[in-house]
């Protein structure tokens, strides 16, 4: 799950410039805001609309849609300051951003690969998937889809809550557990 020295750069470069800026703020009704993209991506603002070429500083607003093409990279900066890095042949959702302490973060991760790693953790965050849902108390996760649908999550600081929806029963026994600074990844998969 290396990202190489490149991603590693580029990682550490997104969250300089975002917290260069203090406290990141978007316009009223903004969810979010792509603010790098590498390659090829794309967005649409909800389920029936067409999608359109994306482009570093391209706005979001709840229930809008972006996917990355392949090779491509795209980041996002969320209005509760959450920031999400998607990986090539990704596909995401924004279903809702938190707007004030204690309401959730909503992403909906379809395809591909998502992941972040914060300054701080999220007031609360949310991470949906054909199979699973995901409850983030953490400042470094990944999530991965498969083309199957199979959900895989890393927690590396933090804990969470991986759960089958609609029933909300955890689906693993190290659910709820704090890693802390773990030693080691720990996944889980859950098959729908």
């Amino acid at each position: 799950m290396g990202y190489g020295l490149r991603g590693a750069i580029w990682g550490v470069a997104l969250l300089l410039v975002v917290s260069g800026q203090g406290a990141f703020a978007l316009p009223p009704g903004v969810a979010a805001e792509v603010v790098d993209l590498q390659g090829s991506g794309e967005r649409k603002p909800a389920l029936n609309a067409s999608w359109v070429p994306a482009r570093a500083q391209d706005d979001l607003s709840t229930g809008a849609f972006v996917r990355t093409g392949p090779a491509s990279k795209m980041a996002l900066v969320f209005a509760d300051e959450t920031q999400v890095r998607l990986n090539q042949n990704s596909l995401l959702q924004v279903k809702s951003v938190a707007g004030s302490a204690g309401e959730t973060t909503t992403l909906r991760l379809e395809l591909g690969r998502a992941w972040s790693q914060a300054k701080r953790v999220p007031d609360g965050l949310q991470l949906e998937s054909p199979s699973a849902t995901a409850a983030i108390r953490g400042t470094s996760w990944e999530l991965d889809v498969d083309s199957a649908g199979t959900t895989t999550l890393a927690v590396l600081t933090g804990s969470v809550e991986f759960f089958k929806p609609p029933t909300r029963r955890q689906s693993q026994s190290w659910a709820r557990r704090r890693c802390g600074s773990c030693s080691a990844i720990r996944t889980t998969a859950c098959n729908g």
